[in-house]
């Protein structure tokens, strides 16, 4: 009778992660999310800023994105300077091309974020340490193991 319990337990806990909020549909709740409007599965954010590369074109940590940024941005990422590839891979590909400079643009005249981190705008600010968002594919996969270890576990108790 203790296997019900379980699966009822293991349910719930899966729903309540599966139903976390996750405005930009990246796969990270916005508890964790250093980009709440811009989907950025890596959530790269080599500045440990608390903003993601996808919503943070602040290079130089004023509040905004100006032309100092701009020139901070094309001096590191294509004049050569050797800085963290990360930096500059503002949309996430794992390259350093022409479409960082078009994200670039898209990010002039505003402050970096929003992010969902408590920290944001502080450095160091990091996501809180937890289980990385599933989606409803790896949910569906992280229950079906669970599932199956319970009665596997079962199994060996009617045989004991």
């Amino acid at each position: 009778m203790k296997l019900p319990i379980l699966v009822a337990v293991v349910l719930l806990c899966c729903a309540f992660e599966a139903n976390a909020q996750d405005a930009d549909g990246d796969g990270v709740p916005d508890t964790r999310d250093n980009c709440l409007i811009v989907g950025n599965p890596r959530q790269l954010d080599p500045d440990l800023d608390g903003y993601g590369n996808r919503c943070d074109g602040d290079f130089d940590q004023d509040g905004d994105t100006d032309q100092d940024d701009a020139d901070l941005f094309l001096f590191w990422c294509f004049g050569g300077f050797p800085i963290d590839p990360d930096t500059c891979d503002l949309d996430e590909d794992g390259l350093i091309s022409f479409a960082d400079i078009g994200y670039f643009a898209l990010l002039m005249g505003s402050p970096p974020g929003p992010s969902g981190l408590a920290c944001a705008g502080t450095v160091p600010c990091t996501a809180p340490a937890a289980v990385p968002g599933l989606g409803s594919a790896g949910m569906g996969a992280l229950l079906l193991a669970l599932l199956a270890s319970a009665l596997a576990v079962r199994r060996h108790w009617m045989k004991a």
